[in-house]
């Protein structure tokens, strides 16, 4: 099977909705996306005040989830995953900000994996 990501930028609608967004993502919305077919694992990150790189812009999204995917049809998965929004099998808050986000797969480049040593 191919090995793929899952990644979604996002803010809550409100900033007085921060806390209800972030209860909502942590103790619903990860475990409905998990429940989707080919869905392994998923951990949320928030943006950190630290800047990796001197003069680089931070991202728009101050949170970042990454859901990892054992899939050999990519196509199908994101189909999946679009059935379970229409069906209601993932909710989506009204704390998550729909206009402004972003949610794309990624696959492993072939060869190109290293670990520390």
């Amino acid at each position: 099977m191919a090995t793929a990501i899952m990644v979604v930028g996002s803010n809550p609608a409100d900033a007085a909705q921060e806390a209800a967004f972030n209860a909502w993502y942590t103790e619903q919305h990860l475990d409905d996306v998990l429940a989707v077919a080919g869905f392994t694992r998923a951990r949320r990150y928030q943006l950190s005040g630290a800047r990796p790189m001197v003069g680089t812009e931070e991202s728009p999204f101050r949170y970042l989830a990454i859901y990892e995917i054992e899939s050999d049809d990519l196509e199908q998965t994101g189909r999946d995953v679009q059935a379970a929004l229409d069906s209601g099998a993932i909710v989506v808050s009204e704390t998550f900000d729909l206009a402004n986000f972003s949610v794309d797969f990624y696959e492993v480049v072939p060869g190109a994996e290293r670990e520390a040593q």
